[in-house]
């Protein structure tokens, strides 16, 4: 069982029933007596897999639960003012079956919504990965079979597997929201932008985009994770990982690509306010910390470079000569030290909680500037600085609190105080 009162969580007077969507025993039985199409279902096991929380507007839960031996994952929408009534009837009215569960339930009491998968209150053509459109049959060899779920953002994006009948990785299918963009312009422009350079840069080929689906196709990439890696062969991982992204970086910039907004000044604010809404104790440091933030932004004065937005062990695909670059939703114009500071600021995240000793995140943040420096000269160590400290709060921060991670959460004044310290050149060397 896990509350909100023990990972650290203000109470929420416009959501009082966070605590107990966020418990999954409890949502257990609630889905028990009101998901089951023909009456109540007897639920083997309930996981939560995805949390999106707004302190005081909205909370977004997604779980997987089992039932007579078939998996089935569920996005509950939590509503204020009594405004899941109408969403329930609008999502009602074009629900797709999902066999003994309901395709959308309505839960008055808790002021919530639930949509069985297929269905979501957003993404409106899921049901193309399980019956794919023939616009796409003749694009591979082998027939588009099945499709299998590997990523699932409730109202934003799924991204799926498709598969053969045989099991063969075809390709990966990204299904997007009407309000999300679609990343196939940001793969055209970046494959562009390779070719022209004769850069030996690898991204993923968009291979095909439908605008009737807002469902895009992407070629697999083989290789391996750098965060799969061993520990023996992480650091050489990041290394390469570090060549990968510099390589990015060199590229000319895009046009029409929408910049790097994560860290503007607007977005530290409000990423402090919603820290301190949810972790009173921290209210202050925090407000204080944007301020200081934006207060020395104007001075790094950096051009901008294509950046990746999403700089991770997870994005980078290791190959026998190389590392691939994949999860390119967010590139754009951006400084580079954005991406760097990013990826150093989710290593400082560990080790604050835990998860990687000092010595570990020294490793690995030196094996990943080096890697950097070996084809593109580092952005200045006072900007390198700077962002990392924005990232521990406008990322790691407020991830803590929209995903309500208990290990950031319980360590959320160490977060703070380290960007704090980064930036007033008072932290770790």
């Amino acid at each position: 069982m896990s509350t909100a009162r023990r990972i650290d969580l203000a109470p929420d007077q416009a959501l009082p029933q966070r605590d107990l969507l966020l418990d999954p025993d409890g949502i257990a039985r609630r889905f028990s007596a009101r998901l089951g199409s023909r009456g109540r279902i007897e639920i083997d096991r309930c996981e939560r897999l995805r949390i999106k929380y707004s302190p005081g507007a909205s909370l977004r839960v997604l779980h997987r639960i089992r039932v007579g031996g078939s998996s089935y994952t569920i996005a509950t929408r939590v509503f204020t003012g009594g405004r899941s009534e109408s969403a329930f009837e609008r999502a009602a009215a074009s629900a797709v079956p999902c066999g003994p569960l309901l395709p959308v339930a309505h839960d008055r009491d808790l002021d919530a919504v639930c949509w069985t998968f297929p269905n979501d209150r957003k993404i409106t053509s899921l049901s193309a990965l399980a019956n794919p459109p023939s616009m796409f049959a003749g694009i591979f060899t082998d027939q588009w079979a099945r499709s299998r779920v590997v990523a699932y953002a409730p109202e934003k994006c799924v991204t799926a597997q498709c598969l053969s009948d045989s099991g063969n990785l075809l390709a990966y299918a990204k299904a997007y929201s009407e309000e999300e963009r679609c990343s196939y312009d940001i793969y055209q422009a970046l494959l562009k932008k390779i070719s022209n350079a004769k850069s030996g840069l690898r991204i993923p080929r968009a291979l095909i985009y439908s605008e009737e689906h807002r469902l895009l196709l992407l070629e697999p990439v083989a290789g391996l994770r750098i965060a799969d890696l061993d520990d023996a062969k992480r650091p050489s991982g990041f290394h390469r990982l570090g060549g990968a992204i510099a390589g990015l970086h060199g590229l000319p910039v895009p046009d029409g690509l929408p910049r790097f907004e994560r860290l503007d000044p607007d977005r530290l604010l409000e990423a402090s306010q919603v820290v301190g809404r949810a972790r009173p104790d921290v209210r202050e440091l925090a407000s204080k910390l944007a301020q200081e933030l934006c207060d020395r932004r104007d001075a790094l004065k950096e051009a901008e470079v294509c950046a990746h937005g999403d700089v991770h062990p997870k994005n980078g695909i290791l190959q026998n000569d190389g590392v691939a670059l994949i999860d390119l939703d967010q590139a754009g114009p951006g400084p580079a030290a954005a991406d760097l500071g990013s990826l150093l600021a989710a290593l400082r995240y560990c080790r604050c909680v835990g998860a990687l000793s000092p010595a570990g995140e020294d490793e690995l943040a030196s094996a990943f500037l080096s890697g950097y420096g070996e084809v593109r000269e580092l952005p200045p160590r006072t900007s390198l600085r700077w962002h990392m400290a924005a990232a521990l709060l406008a990322e790691r921060a407020l991830r803590a609190v929209n995903r309500i991670r208990e290990e950031g959460l319980k360590h959320m004044s160490e977060l703070l105080l380290d960007s704090w310290n980064l930036l007033t050149e008072e932290g770790h060397e």
